[in-house]
């Protein structure tokens, strides 16, 4: 379903097939579903190790991490609520930024099903 796709482009596919952050979250971290196995199958093709995912001014952090040392097979992901900025309370469009060594730019992402 998402073969590819840059991590750009299946993270605007992804936030735009549901309603809100706290559901694609859900998605990238439950282990089972399409949307994990291909955010785990980018992220590592990518080397993206953190990602802050935001919306309607909360912050949300997802961050892969390991139990055995190199062994993606036991990898897994950990969602947490990063932060809150009452002022976008009503900022329905998605942004992201990715850590890979660095911090990349805030990226938006317009939610069409609006």
């Amino acid at each position: 379903m998402y073969e590819g796709q840059d991590f750009a482009t299946f993270m605007y596919t992804v936030c735009n097939a549901y309603p809100n952050v706290e559901t694609v979250i859900e998605k990238l971290t439950d282990y089972v579903s399409e949307e994990y196995k291909a955010f785990h199958a980018k992220t590592v093709s990518e080397h993206i190790t953190l990602i802050w995912i935001q919306q309607r001014g909360k912050t949300y952090q997802v961050s892969r991490v390991s139990n055995i040392r190199d062994t993606t097979g036991f990898e897994r992901y950990v969602a947490a609520h990063w932060d809150t900025d009452d002022l976008k309370e009503y900022d329905i469009n998605i942004a992201y930024r990715v850590y890979k060594d660095e911090w990349y730019d805030w990226q938006t992402i317009k939610i069409a099903n609006v």
